[in-house]
């Protein structure tokens, strides 16, 4: 962790695992930091900021889940993928399964990303069955099915809901109205 606000940045601290770390998310208050291990049992880790600012792993704080994990813009839940093709929905404030809707299964692989919506209704996923789908979270109904790539692990969406990017071909990016009936991307970006 590095402050930044010094004139010239310094590393504070250092949070070391055994595994790569494959995402990392701060919380909107900055209080917490959720981080992914690769193929780990230690899985997604919760860490806080203690009185002394110091990063503390508190106990209880790990999901045990192989993949990265997202959290929602109101950090109320967090969204981890799994190798089997599922997306598990946890509470942030009980580290529980979310009630109700706790799973969205549909995809045939490896989950390699997942992202909210900024409205915080919907979740986004693309996987290794070379799919990107656009999930409801109160009814864990799949609501759109994009054709994804064989390189298909980054996805984003814009803060206004009206566009997703996905990686494409030849180090591309691959640009969607979520629009809900587009078979074909608005625009390719290329040049990476």
């Amino acid at each position: 962790l590095w402050d930044t606000k010094l004139e010239t940045p310094r590393c504070t601290q250092e949070i070391r695992s055994k595994s790569a770390v494959i995402s990392m998310n701060f919380t909107t208050d900055g209080q917490q930091l959720v981080i992914s291990l690769y193929a780990d049992s230690q899985g997604v880790q919760i860490w806080e900021v203690d009185a002394d600012d110091r990063w503390q792993l508190r106990s209880g704080y790990r999901i045990p889940t192989e993949g990265l994990a997202s959290l929602s813009p109101n950090n109320s839940l967090l969204a981890t993928c799994t190798p089997d093709g599922e997306i598990h929905l946890w509470n942030m404030q009980t580290l529980k399964p979310k009630a109700g809707i706790s799973r969205l299964i549909g995809h045939s692989g490896y989950v390699n990303r997942v992202a909210f919506t900024a409205e915080g209704q919907t979740v986004a996923s693309c996987g290794s069955d070379l799919t990107v789908r656009l999930w409801h979270l109160a009814t864990g109904e799949e609501i759109q099915r994009i054709p994804g790539y064989s390189n298909n692990t980054c996805l984003a969406i814009n803060a206004q809901d009206t566009l997703l990017a996905c990686s494409s071909p030849n180090f591309g990016i691959a640009l969607w109205p979520l629009d809900r009936t587009s078979t074909q991307p608005l625009r390719q970006l290329i040049g990476h």
